[in-house]
C-alpha cells in the first residue's frame, strides 16, 4: 500500500541529528542515497511532518507514526526561527497547531502577518499566499492569536487581485513578467487553500471560486490522465506539458479532486483514476514509475535534455502571448528524472491518509493492474542513477532499504 510505503521510507530518512528529512532520495544498489543539505530542508520537512501529522490524524496503523509529535518538537525547537520564506512560515503554523504548539504558530502567524503588511506584500506568489492562508485557516480553528484576521485579509486579496475571473484560474504573481503564467502546484494550492477556507470560514465566494476553479482545471488534464506544468491563466491554454510531476499526478491533484468529489460539487472519479494510472503506466513511455526494490517513486517524465528552468519559462512566455500549447515532442527525445524529494511522500500522506480516500486509491491502483499496468513492478530507468556509495559528499549517505514490519521484505 503506498501510505504505509511512503511512512516506512520517511521514518527511515530521517535525520535526529538535523531534526529534518532529507531533499532528495535516489535509489541504488542495495537500499538508497540521501542527500540532506540545500535551501529546501526545512521547507521539504514541513512537508513531511504535515503528511505524517495527517496520517496519524486519520487512523493509519503504522508505529511509526508514534514519533511524529517528537519529530514535529524536535524540528519546531532548531528550525522554527529560522524559517524566513513566508509560505514556510505559513505552513510550519498549521504544523505547530497540529502538534499543539499554539504559541509557536502564534509567532509564525506574527512573522508572516508583518511581512504581508509591509511592501513585500507585492512580491508574494500564489504558493505564498495560498500556504500562509492554510496556516492561518488552521491556526484560527484554534484560536490562534490573529490567525483569522490574517486569513480573511490574504482570501480577499487572492480574490480580488490574483483570480481571472474570465477563467476562473489563478495568476502566479502580480509580476507582469510571469502574471500571465501558472504552474500546477501553484493551481493545486490556491484549490486547497480555497476549499479549507470555505469549510472554516463559510464564505460563499469561496466555493463558488473553488468549484469554478476546478471546473477549469479539468479542462487541463490531457486525455492519457497528464497534468501540465505550465498554464496560461488569461485563456486556459496550456503552454508546456513537460516536466509532468508524479507528485502532481498522485497527490497535489488529489488536493482539489477529492474535496469537489468528497462535496458533491463535480464527479471527479474518473479524473483521479487517470491521474493515478499515470503514475503507474498509462503514459507515453508505457511504463510504471514506481520501483519496488528499494520502493521510490520516480520524480518525472520529462525532455530527455531539459532547458533550464528559467528558460523553460522564457520559452513559455511568447506561447502566453499567443495561446498556443507546447509541441509534444516524440517519446523518443523523452526521459524519467529518477530521484524523488522527501516532500512527495508528505503530499501522499496528506493527500490519501483518510480512510475513503484510501479505499478510492485502492481503487485505482486496482484499476491500473487491470489494465495490465503493475503498480510497483521494477523498473529500468529510463535515466540511470549515477550515484554511488563513494561518492565523497558531505551531504549525501547511505541509507538500506527498510525492513517491512512483519514480512522481512524489503
Amino acid at each position: 500500500m503506498l501510505v504505509t510505503r511512503a511512512i516506512e521510507l520517511l521514518d527511515s530518512a530521517h535525520d535526529p541529528q538535523r531534526a529534518a528529512f532529507p531533499v532528495r532520495i535516489r535509489a541504488c544498489t542495495g537500499g538508497y542515497a540521501i542527500e540532506h543539505e540545500g535551501p529546501d530542508v526545512a521547507r521539504y520537512s514541513i512537508n513531511c511532518l504535515l503528511g505524517l501529522q495527517a496520517a496519524g490524524r486519520h487512523g493509519v496503523g503504522h508505529p511509526a507514526l508514534a514519533e511524529t509529535q517528537a519529530r514535529v518538537e524536535a524540528f519546531a525547537a532548531r528550525h522554527g526561527r529560522t524559517i524566513t520564506r513566508p509560505s514556510d512560515l505559513g505552513l510550519f503554523a498549521a504544523v505547530a497547531v497540529g502538534a499543539g504548539l499554539e504559541s509557536q504558530a502564534a509567532e509564525s502567524i506574527e512573522r508572516v502577518r508583518a511581512i504581508t503588511a509591509g511592501p513585500a506584500a507585492r512580491r508574494l506568489t500564489m504558493q505564498d499566499l495560498a500556504w500562509i492562508v492554510w496556516g492561518a485557516t488552521a491556526g484560527a480553528r484554534s484560536g490562534v492569536t490573529g490567525a483569522s484576521e490574517l486569513a480573511h485579509s490574504l482570501m480577499d486579496r487572492m480574490l480580488a487581485r490574483y483570480v481571472v475571473s474570465a477563467t476562473g484560474l489563478p495568476r502566479h504573481s502580480l509580476n507582469p513578467l510571469r502574471a500571465g503564467i501558472v504552474s500546477f502546484g501553484s493551481l493545486a494550492y490556491y484549490l486547497t487553500v480555497l476549499h479549507a477556507y470555505w469549510c472554516w470560514s463559510g464564505d460563499r465566494r469561496a466555493l463558488d471560486a473553488f468549484a469554478a476553479g476546478v471546473a477549469a482545471t479539468l479542462r487541463l488534464q490531457a486525455p492519457d490522465g497528464a497534468w501540465p506544468w505550465l498554464v496560461d491563466c488569461s485563456s486556459g491554454a496550456v503552454l508546456s506539458r513537460y516536466p509532468v510531476y508524479t507528485v502532481h499526478q498522485l497527490s497535489m491533484a488529489s488536493f482539489f479532486l477529492l474535496p469537489a468529489l468528497r462535496a458533491g460539487i463535480l464527479d471527479t472519479s474518473r479524473p483521479v483514476e487517470t491521474s493515478v494510472a499515470w503514475v503507474f503506466g498509462a503514459n507515453e513511455l508505457r511504463r510504471s514509475l514506481c520501483v519496488r526494490r528499494p520502493y521510490l517513486i520516480f520524480r518525472s517524465v520529462q525532455p530527455a535534455r531539459p532547458l533550464p528552468r528559467v528558460s523553460r519559462y522564457l520559452a513559455a512566455a511568447p506561447r502566453a502571448l499567443l495561446s498556443r500549447s507546447q509541441t509534444r515532442p516524440p517519446t523518443r527525445r523523452l526521459g524519467v528524472d529518477t530521484a524523488s524529494h522527501s516532500y512527495e511522500c508528505g503530499w501522499l500522506l496528506a493527500a490519501w491518509s483518510a480512510p475513503s480516500d484510501r479505499a478510492l486509491l485502492s481503487a485505482a491502483l486496482a484499476g491500473a493492474r487491470r489494465g495490465g499496468r503493475e503498480p510497483g513492478a521494477d523498473y529500468t530507468p529510463l535515466v540511470p542513477v549515477s550515484v554511488s556509495a563513494s561518492t565523497g559528499m558531505d551531504d549525501t549517505t547511505m541509507m538500506p532499504a527498510p525492513q517491512r514490519a512483519g514480512t522481512g521484505e524489503k
